[in-house]
């Protein structure tokens, strides 16, 4: 049983490996005919098979505020208003971080979400806030993660960021 797996692995090794190692010499001579892009500089024609989503975040960021970033970014996008909804975003942060009774307001686990959806609609009310910004603060108050604002904004400035080519 031993010898037949290993003239079944040669017999495969010996027949595939050989077409693999072809096929990649083909794909590098190929690639390297094209010039060289830029990080941010947009593909050439043809030169991806892949549709690009526009909308899409620039980067592939992980974790629970990055997926949270991503779906604003997104939707800012889409709506053509990414520096309104992230300018409104900060003014969150800002008001949080120098207000404690409304870091308290946010952070607070033991209030009711009803209660703090209600007091974020009147805040963005009061402020005239983009209907994305509105939406976006009232979905993370019902899924509790207020207490992760500051990281959300983030992530979603290292979006901003690298679609403009810029570093942080």
């Amino acid at each position: 049983a031993r010898d037949m797996l290993r003239t079944t692995a040669t017999a495969l090794w010996s027949r595939f490996v050989p077409a693999a190692r072809q096929h990649l010499t083909g794909a590098t001579a190929a690639s390297a005919q094209r010039a060289t892009r830029s990080f941010c500089a947009p593909p050439a024609a043809g030169e991806d098979e892949y549709e690009i989503d526009e909308h899409a975040p620039p980067l592939n960021l992980f974790g629970l505020p990055a997926r949270y970033a991503s779906a604003l970014y997104t939707a800012a996008s889409k709506a053509g208003n990414i520096p309104t909804v992230q300018a409104e975003f900060k003014s969150v942060i800002d008001a949080a971080n120098g207000d404690a009774k409304f870091k308290t307001f946010l952070e607070d686990p033991t209030m009711s979400k009803t209660k703090k959806i209600a007091g974020l609609t009147a805040f963005c009310d009061g402020a005239n806030f983009a209907p994305i910004t509105k939406s976006f603060l009232v979905v993370v108050a019902e899924n509790g993660r207020l207490t992760q604002a500051q990281k959300i904004y983030d992530a979603l400035e290292e979006y901003t960021l690298a679609a403009a080519c810029q570093v942080k």
